[in-house]
């Protein structure tokens, strides 16, 4: 699950950068600059899902770290509430 949602993200950034390249081709300025928060956005959301993945994988090799993961995934939950 963890994985699909690291590769979900990656595709994410993938449209929005077409997007983006769509609307400077069209010299859409406007949807140019809206687009700018997006890809913002997406790059602490892969950089999230790739740190996600890697850590799911280390709880297969050894449950121990699963504390751990759940307390970071909390963590985030609460920081994204605020």
């Amino acid at each position: 699950a963890a994985a699909a949602v690291r590769d979900l993200e990656r595709v994410t950034t993938d449209k929005i950068h077409r997007l983006f390249e769509l609307a400077r081709k069209e010299s859409d300025y406007p949807l140019e600059i809206l687009l700018h928060w997006f890809i913002t956005e997406q790059v602490e959301e892969e950089q999230w899902s790739g740190e996600l993945a890697a850590l799911v994988e280390q709880c297969q090799e050894r449950p121990g770290p699963l504390f751990m993961l759940d307390h970071q995934w909390g963590k985030r939950v609460q920081e994204k509430t605020q």
